[in-house]
């Protein structure tokens, strides 16, 4: 069985996406099959999987729901859509793309109509249901993005991971959000999510978007409250520094790898800084067993 992991934080813009990507491209380099499963109905990762709009269309004419058409309730008996059935391959053009598979969100709509239906008995299992029934034994990870918001598709995905990654910014704000999600797995995820059989682990926590000068605050905060390091230790003491301008990240649907173009030659050294760093994430889960 693949390993779930799930990156998270209930405060919004401090780079899941980015990181759950990052690990996704970073684990594939080492020739390990990843599953990249998107539950935020903005569908940014896929998107920046190579899954474009244009993608999106064709497979939804296709007859292809994505997740949010596997997650259906009514999406039942001998003719219900499997988690194989709308897999479609990454869209990069370079090596790593050969071992990385997406179950896309097709539709932000219809992904949204399935985070309103908590009152439905069992639905919070969905996700966990659909992944059981998936044969996932070609994949060394499954990833699981998601968004901010601690809703029902949150739940899903905590009811369906293994492992969470915390990813957090240098800001008290970011910590807060982290520690949120802490509170929630230690408490409140035990009443309401009782169908775990057994709990959610962290794997640690993950500085993203330095300036350098502010990293400090990811170890502790300005109020004095319990320090982040109090609860679970980071994945890396090593910050993904701040990508300042949209030139420094990989053009839409490329891989972090893909070559510059001259005139980006300027930001290879900040790119080849964060690819060190994923690399240094794939490996320290690797490590882990994860």
């Amino acid at each position: 069985m693949a390993y779930r992991l799930l990156p998270a934080n209930n405060k919004g813009g401090v780079g899941r996406t980015t990181t759950a990507v990052g690990i996704t491209w970073a684990v594939a380099e080492t020739g390990r099959r990843v599953l990249y499963v998107e539950m935020d109905p903005q569908g940014d990762g896929d998107r920046r999987l190579g899954v474009t709009a244009e993608t999106k269309a064709q497979l939804l004419a296709a007859g292809n729901p994505g997740i949010a058409g596997v997650l259906d309730p009514q999406n039942k008996g001998d003719n219900a859509v499997g988690l194989a059935d709308i897999i479609v391959p990454c869209g990069w053009d370079d090596p790593t793309a050969q071992f990385i598979d997406i179950v896309p969100s097709l539709t932000q709509q219809d992904l949204e109509l399935r985070g309103m239906e908590s009152h439905v008995p069992g639905a919070v299992t969905r996700l966990k249901r659909a992944l059981r029934r998936f044969d996932d034994s070609k994949y060394h990870m499954v990833i699981i993005n998601t968004g901010s918001s601690g809703g029902h598709l949150y739940q899903m995905a905590l009811t369906a991971t293994d492992w969470v990654v915390l990813v957090v910014i240098p800001d008290v704000d970011g910590i807060k959000g982290a520690m949120r999600v802490v509170s929630y797995i230690a408490g409140d995820a035990n009443e309401e999510l009782p169908e775990r059989a057994d709990p959610v682990k962290f794997v640690g926590w993950t500085v993203n978007n330095s300036d350098g000068s502010g990293d400090h605050r990811a170890y502790g905060n300005e109020n004095d409250d319990e320090p982040l390091t109090s609860f679970i230790d980071p994945f890396t003491r090593q910050p993904i520094p701040q990508w300042l301008t949209m030139r420094h990240r990989p053009a839409w649907g490329s891989a972090m790898s893909a070559a510059l173009p001259p005139s980006q030659i300027v930001h290879a050294q900040t790119r080849a800084t964060v690819m060190k760093i994923y690399r240094a994430h794939a490996a320290e889960l690797v490590k882990a067993g994860i």
